[in-house]
């Protein structure tokens, strides 16, 4: 099938074959006619499948008839990450090229009132983060009544990162009347206990089995241990003639100790997690993508959304804490029909997870060998042919005794321990043992 089979209409069609866009992704070609015709849609597909575009074409076709107005967006694409929220602004612009319409992006980590200023002009499309949109929400910047296409993308990790609450409070600003499409890599329960508050007899697409890894990506397993981590890491690249790629942790604390890692190493490093703000987080990215930076060192928030066509290796330096995190770190390599690799370095802590992702591939781990520098814990021993020296310990000196008198420390009552029956009187008129053996703490001659 073709995308001039899809029933999208020409002026789509003519950016679709400027841009080489002519046979569509299984996600698209089942997704596309669905939100044509109005319906509503239930959607499972992995990262790197096309889904971006199976619902930015139907929405941008919706947007065809019609016009916005200021602070009334007529579309709405809800994601978990600013990452994911600046590739779809992308897609969307990609793909109205012919017929230009306003993309509007609302996330934190910048400053508010830019992004009230263009809301103020007419909005066609608002492309949000969850906390923001409610911001603008709450203080009246931004109404919703107009809004006829929503998307929900990306929910499993939304509701992953805590996102419900806020997803659930955007919903009651929304009109009852809209078409309204959710995509996720997994149909947990959660997802579906969502999708039936936010979905209308929804059309159901599932175009792989939950969280599979794509064929293009050879991966590999290392066993080490906390103490010899880093050091194999540097074996690894070595090995492997590894030169660049995305390294995960899972703790933001273990970014920066890593970072400082590679720095020794010589490699320029950057790095990326939630804590920055997102103007450092785009450039750094942007630097990573134009090779001013060699390795990027992140947290999951660069797991979804981050387009990394021609990303070669991925090195999870933690195993991921879900075979679901495993599958979207992984999948920033082998994207677009290319080969990729990907390497884990693996904690005896770590059986219970590695044996989900064995679950998930259908497949024993491929564990492999890397060589490593031995380290000495202890000095080498010398040959008996080599000449030491050998030092004669002198005996110990015996130092005179001193000689000591005996008192009676003040209120101690001394210990006696009888020798003899026969007692004596004296000169005080009692009787005591005639002899005796007396233990007293003996007191230093003056």
């Amino acid at each position: 099938m073709l995308f001039n089979e899809l029933h999208l209409p020409s002026h789509l069609l003519e950016t679709l074959e400027n841009i080489s866009y002519k046979v569509p992704t299984p996600i698209q070609e089942k997704a596309i006619p669905v939100l044509l015709s109005g319906a509503d849609l239930l959607a499972s597909a992995q990262t790197g499948t096309g889904k971006t575009a199976a619902y930015c074409l139907p929405m941008l076709n919706f947007l065809h008839f019609g016009k916005s107005k200021p602070k009334m967006p007529r579309a709405i694409t809800l994601v978990p990450t600013r990452e994911l929220a600046a590739q779809v602004v992308a897609e969307l612009e990609k793909f109205s090229a012919v017929q230009k319409f306003k993309v509007v992006q609302v996330i934190g980590g910048e400053g508010m009132m830019e992004q009230e200023r263009a809301l103020l002009k007419m909005v066609d499309v608002i492309v949000a983060t969850p906390g923001r949109l409610l911001d603008f929400l709450s203080k009246g910047k931004l109404i919703l009544n107009e809004v006829k296409f929503f998307v929900l993308d990306e929910a499993d990790k939304m509701l992953d990162m805590g996102f419900l609450e806020d997803v659930e409070k955007i919903m009651g600003y929304l009109p009852k009347t809209r078409q309204t499409a959710l995509f996720s890599a997994t149909f947990s329960k959660a997802i579906l206990n969502l999708s039936k508050k936010l979905l209308n007899s929804p059309q159901q697409i599932m175009i792989s089995p939950s969280a599979t890894t794509a064929s293009t990506v050879t991966q590999y397993f290392i066993n080490t241990t906390l103490k010899t981590k880093s050091r194999d890491l540097n074996a690894l690249f070595k090995k492997e003639a590894i030169t660049s790629g995305i390294i995960f942790c899972n703790r933001k604390r273990d970014i920066q100790g890593l970072l400082k890692d590679l720095e020794k190493w010589g490699c320029k490093v950057g790095c990326l997690h939630g804590d920055l703000t997102q103007a450092i987080r785009t450039q750094t990215w942007q630097d990573f993508k134009a090779g001013n930076i060699q390795f990027l060192i992140a947290s999951d928030v660069a797991a979804r959304g981050l387009d990394s066509e021609g990303l070669d290796v991925v090195v999870n330096y933690d195993v991921p804490n879900s075979s679901d995190d495993y599958v979207h770190r992984i999948g920033r390599t082998g994207r677009a029909g290319k080969e990729g690799k990907s390497y884990t370095l693996c904690l005896p802590s770590d059986q219970k997870t590695l044996a989900e992702i064995e679950g998930l591939i259908k497949a024993p781990l491929n564990f492999i060998e890397i060589s490593k520098e031995k380290t000495l814990e202890k000095p080498l021993e010398k040959k008996p042919s080599e000449k030491t020296t050998v030092k004669k310990e002198k005996p110990p000196v015996k130092k005179p005794e001193k000689t000591e008198k005996f008192s009676l420390e003040p209120n101690k009552i001394p210990h006696v321990i009888l020798s003899e029956k026969s007692v004596i009187k004296t000169g005080f008129g009692d009787t005591v043992p005639a002899f005796m053996n007396v233990n007293w703490k003996a007191a230093p001659a003056d």
